[in-house]
């Protein structure tokens, strides 16, 4: 199951559109561990009529932390080494990783789990925070319930108040219903349901009756294991759809797979057997075993990927990804999660600093200590330049990770630039509203010179033919970076634009410029880069602009996961057709994808030196709009 779980998550993010909703995996692994701690401690009670907190703490420590803490150090360092927007937060990520508070810390900042643009290096362990925080305050729930009959009545509640916190949050906040612990409790609470109601060494059926009601689950659990393949690749990831129903039955879905391969319904049913010896092939155990290792790498690997080479194929990258993280998640089972989980982190520490101060030494030396450490004869050299080239790196890791975390900046070179176009466009738009005429500044000379346009884009052309035709701009982050070079070509145009703005806005931005009697006679739309846009809305538009005026539609380019961007892209194509004279189209996208080297890191945004491109992609669709309407 762990295995199950793992290639869910490592499909959705190194195979673009492979599992649009491949997050999941997540909720998988939610239900195993709200099983299995669940089972263990209640097993433990039944034999000693107690639970010993310390020890299951302790045991929960060293089993997660120290090759969580082995993450954090290695991609930290190689974070450093790649400088820029791969160490954005480093400090605050650092810090709430290691502690557990990962996702609180990211509510508490806005942050938004869903966005594309500028990942931080490490998103993935805010799972891991809950699963934590399950850990210190699930066990002293269970010790009040443990002796009472209807036990499972208390999860069960929980569970459903969870998913329905998630339902009503996440139309209002995608992230805080995906982040926080309450309303992404249910599918540890699902596993531990399943742990309170079946002991897991559950007898033979005594009945042949029985034993047929029993052998339903194997059917159930194939029909289980299709329920999750159908929402991992049929759902998107910002369909509202998935928060409201899709991970409450993804979660009752892995609970019904791990009923299915319990001894009692595997003699019961020969279904049951085979997906038993499916979830047990050496292979998949195999890499259940290292699943949370891999749980941990592939993300902060992908992102200093992406960051290092944005414009690489996603999905070389993601091939690579996946064998590096297969490779460092069995070093670290070997080398550090086991060592410490036997002999304890403090014991294995001190084992180490032994070997490091014998591998200089002579003769044979002895370490002391409990039998489960490492123990040894004497040092070959071999072993001895091993020894040594593993404190080196160690050490280097070290003094790396402290620099990038000493210059750590707290945003992204793209934030700041839309920081700043930010405040330019609210003085544009201040003056704008006091009656003075806005003067158009140059936008600051590129640091790149602007390639010569290819034969894909439009033409690009400096006679302006708008003449007196006003001009209103509604657009998203990409039109925001843009706006100083855009307020500097229509000194007098309307600009509107915002972070995270998608289509569903467009009704009330319009409506709100019609009372004011602001909205231009060419209004120019550019919100294909967060969310979908249907041929209804884009005919609302129209309906609402009135056909004295012209709408110019700026489509979008992004990376492949973005399956959005092509839906909004086919859209806007379908209404230019449709409407020939009313709709003109601004094409970035292919502007965009034959300049990939102009763009952010996201790559969506234009840089700098991709900014002059961005408006005379836009210029060319302006003018063909304003030589449309009548007397132009």
């Amino acid at each position: 199951m762990r295995a199950l779980a793992a290639a869910i998550v490592l499909v959705y993010h190194l195979i673009p559109g492979a599992a649009p909703a491949g997050l999941i995996g997540v909720d998988v692994f939610f239900v195993i561990s709200g099983y299995l701690i669940t089972r263990l401690l209640i097993n433990e009670y039944e034999r000693n009529s107690r639970i010993e907190l310390k020890a299951f703490w302790l045991r929960r420590l060293r089993r997660l932390f120290p090759a969580l803490a082995f993450m954090v150090l290695v991609c930290v360092a190689l974070a450093a080494l790649v400088g820029g927007d791969a160490l954005v937060k480093a400090r605050l990520q650092t810090i709430t990783a290691l502690t557990y508070t990962y996702n609180w810390a990211q509510i508490a900042t806005g942050s938004d789990y869903f966005a594309a643009s500028d990942p931080l290096l490490l998103t993935n362990v805010w799972s891991l925070a809950i699963e934590q925080q399950f850990y210190i305050v699930w066990p002293l729930v269970l010790l009040v319930i443990v002796r009472w009959r209807g036990r499972a009545i208390v999860p069960g509640l929980l569970a459903i108040a969870s998913a329905t916190s998630m339902a009503i949050i996440s139309g209002t906040n995608l992230s805080r219903a995906y982040y926080g612990t309450d309303t992404h409790l249910f599918g540890l609470m699902i596993g531990a349901i399943l742990a309170m109601i079946i002991s897991g060494r559950a007898p033979r059926p005594s009945s042949p009756r029985l034993v047929r009601l029993v052998g339903l689950w194997g059917p159930a659990g194939w029909l289980a294991v299709a329920v999750l393949a159908a929402i991992g690749t049929q759902i998107y990831d910002d369909d509202r759809g998935l928060y409201i129903w899709g991970l409450p039955v993804a979660s009752l879905a892995s609970a019904i797979i791990i009923r299915a391969v319990m001894p009692d319904v595997t003699v019961a049913s020969a279904m049951a057997r085979g997906l038993c010896a499916i979830l047990e092939h050496p292979v998949l155990v195999w890499i259940g075993t290292r699943s949370y290792g891999l749980y941990l790498w592939h993300w902060p690997l992908l992102v200093l990927a992406n960051y290092q080479w944005p414009s690489a194929s996603p999905y070389l990258v993601g091939a690579c990804v996946a064998a590096l993280s297969l490779a460092l998640a069995e070093i670290s089972l070997r080398y550090v999660e086991d060592p410490m989980r036997r002999a304890g982190i403090i014991a294995t520490l001190r084992a180490w600093g032994a070997i490091v101060v014998a591998s200089f030494r002579r003769g044979p030396h002895r370490l002391r200590g409990d039998s489960s450490t490492m123990t040894f004869r004497h040092l070959s050299v071999g072993r001895r330049i091993v020894t040594l080239a593993m404190t080196t790196v160690t050490a280097a890791a070290v003094v790396l990770a402290s620099v990038g975390l000493a210059v750590a900046p707290t945003k992204t070179t793209l934030q700041m630039q839309i920081d700043a176009a930010r405040a330019q466009l609210d003085q544009h738009n201040d003056a704008r509203r006091n009656g003075a005429a806005p003067q158009g500044t140059a936008s600051p000379k590129p640091t790149e010179p602007s390639p010569p346009p290819s034969d894909k884009k439009p033409p690009a052309t400096d006679e302006d033919k708008t003449g007196n035709v006003s001009l209103s701009f509604i657009g998203d982050s990409v039109m925001l970076a843009a706006s100083p070079a855009i307020t500097a070509r229509w000194p007098k145009a309307l600009v509107d634009a915002e972070v995270s703005r998608a289509m569903p806005s467009i009704d009330h931005l319009i409506s709100r410029q019609l009372a004011a009697d602001s909205l231009g006679d060419v209004v120019i739309v550019g919100l294909a880069t967060n969310g979908t846009i249907r041929d209804d809305q884009i005919e609302g538009v129209l309906h609402a602009i009135g056909a004295d005026r012209r709408l110019v539609l700026v489509n979008g380019y992004s990376r492949p996961k973005a399956r959005w961007v092509i839906d909004a892209n086919a859209a806007i194509d379908n209404a230019a057709r449709q409407h020939p004279d009313r709709v003109f189209v601004a094409n970035w996208h292919t502007v965009a994808a034959d300049h990939q080297d102009l763009l952010a890191s996201d790559q969506t945004h234009p840089r700098k030196a991709g900014i002059d491109l961005y408006v005379k992609t836009l210029h060319s669709a302006i003018n063909e709009a304003a030589t449309s309407l009548d007397g132009h």
